[in-house]
């Protein structure tokens, strides 16, 4: 065992751990090691977005290519077909939507000035127009004309419409030829 009172000394003349050495201007190998990496995670950052666009354009280039070849001709002029008839059923859809905001259908519109016919009136032709009616045919008299004008101004469906009457005499055939016309002053419900 050693001495108690020896150990001071000891302890005196035993060297002191030195302190590391470190030049001014040397940099140690961590803050080097953390630096590298840092630059690697920023350039990683900053390059990697571009490369990945890069791969996108030229994917995207291979992908035009390939729709721009032959084989598909035969896609692009059945394309061109369906854009063709789908211009065609919208023009239609034009027209039934037209007839179907017409409030009063021509049938309709027909069918009442038939059923307006007094006694001793024969109709010849029907005429009906975008907003106008045409009849034409042949009354025993005037009278039976102005009741049938009467008749069609009663009808609700002839409310919005104007009436202007011609007519010719035939005195061999004692007939009264007329042609009255109907035309429609504005919108009506």
């Amino acid at each position: 065992m050693k001495d108690i009172n020896l150990m001071p000394e000891e302890a005196k003349a035993a060297p002191a751990p030195k302190a590391r050495n470190l030049k001014k201007g040397s940099i140690p190998v961590k803050a080097v090691v953390i630096a590298v990496a840092a630059l690697v995670f920023v350039l990683g950052s900053i390059l990697s977005p571009k490369i990945y666009v890069k791969a996108l354009e030229s994917h995207t280039a291979a992908l035009q290519a390939e729709v721009e070849s032959d084989k598909y001709t035969e896609v692009k002029n059945i394309n061109q077909q369906i854009a063709a008839i789908q211009s065609n059923i919208s023009g239609k859809k034009e027209v039934i939507d037209s007839i179907t905001a017409n409030p009063l259908l021509t049938t309709d519109i027909i069918n009442f000035a038939q059923q307006s016919v007094p006694k001793g009136v024969t109709i010849d032709s029907l005429q009906c127009g975008d907003k106008s009616l045409s009849i034409s045919g042949v009354a025993k008299d005037s009278t039976a004309v102005a009741e049938y004008i009467s008749n069609l101004t009663r009808i609700n469906a002839f409310a919005d419409y104007t009436s202007k009457a011609a007519f010719s005499y035939d005195k061999a055939n004692v007939k009264l030829a007329f042609k009255i016309e109907l035309s429609q002053t504005n919108q009506g419900v």
